[in-house]
């Protein structure tokens, strides 16, 4: 009798705790099947411990990995935007010696802009410097070409002519730094001279009398700018012309986003012309 009252009780407890597997079994499915169909995304599940038992679409597991990195790398980028327009807008509210000693102060401050700068060209449609590299290689190799406003000198090293790269800063052996309004070349020493998205500070005035004191007469004066700078293309034109510089072309609009000038030294000439004023190019935050 009494081996039989155990044989009993150990088949309830095995009935038992085989039901209760099974109903864990269903519910554990039941999570699975409710949260795939609310996501719509495949879920993976993880097997580890404290907050990795929380399954995350395939897309999101690099935050589970390294999640500070991820933060860190975050407000990285955030910080060098914010920095970023910050020169951009202090580029365009100082003079071209301004600008020459707050570079000059902090070197690094240059790789900061130049980083952001080059992050928004990513994002053209068209980069007007390429225009202004194709030009170049279809005239003869013999012109002497000066770059106002380099950046890294890819015009020079894209072009066989001999190209004198001048910037605040020189980030390599191409680019000579220096205040574009005074640029270490002799007079009419140049054929081309080229502007490509480089009119910036408040002196512009002072660059355009620099490019006309270094080029030959008949020489090319190449302007590359964002259409949008122009409160005027004609007042522009007019105002180049007071500067000796004829318009060899009508202007060229790229991608309806920037302008290109293509302008002619006539003469040597010294007018009484005040200023240039060009629009202020400042980015938003995004």
């Amino acid at each position: 009798v009494k081996d039989e009252q155990e044989s009993e009780e150990l088949s309830e407890l095995l009935f038992s705790k085989s039901s209760t597997e099974k109903k864990k079994s269903r519910t554990k499915s039941t999570k699975e099947k409710l949260v795939h169909s609310t996501t719509g995304i495949k879920t993976k599940k993880i097997t580890s411990k404290s907050n990795d038992d929380v399954m995350l679409p395939p897309h999101q597991e690099s935050l589970r990995k390294n999640p500070i990195h991820t933060l860190h790398e975050k407000m990285s980028k955030r910080l060098s935007g914010a920095r970023f327009r910050w020169l951009n807008e202090k580029l365009y509210t100082s003079t071209g010696k301004e600008a020459l000693e707050l570079f000059t102060e902090d070197p690094h401050l240059f790789s900061v802009y130049h980083d952001g700068f080059m992050e928004q060209v990513s994002k053209w449609p068209l980069n007007p410097l390429d225009v202004v590299i194709d030009y170049i290689q279809s005239l003869p190799e013999s012109l002497i070409i000066a770059d106002f406003g380099c950046g890294n000198a890819r015009l020079a090293q894209s072009v066989p002519n001999i190209v004198h790269s001048f910037d605040l800063v020189s980030v390599n052996s191409h680019v000579t730094a220096c205040d574009m309004s005074n640029v270490p070349l002799k007079d009419s020493t140049v054929d081309m001279c080229v502007f490509c998205l480089s009119l910036m500070n408040t002196n512009i005035i002072d660059f355009v009398l620099e490019a006309k004191r270094v080029l030959k007469i008949n020489g090319i004066l190449k302007i590359c700018e964002i259409t949008s700078r122009f409160p005027s293309v004609d007042d522009f034109i007019s105002r180049m012309e007071m500067c000796s510089f004829k318009l060899n072309r009508k202007p060229v609009s790229l991608n309806k986003i920037f302008t290109d000038f293509e302008f002619i030294l006539k003469n040597k000439k010294s007018l009484n012309v005040n200023e240039i004023i060009l629009n202020s190019c400042l980015y938003k935050k995004r």
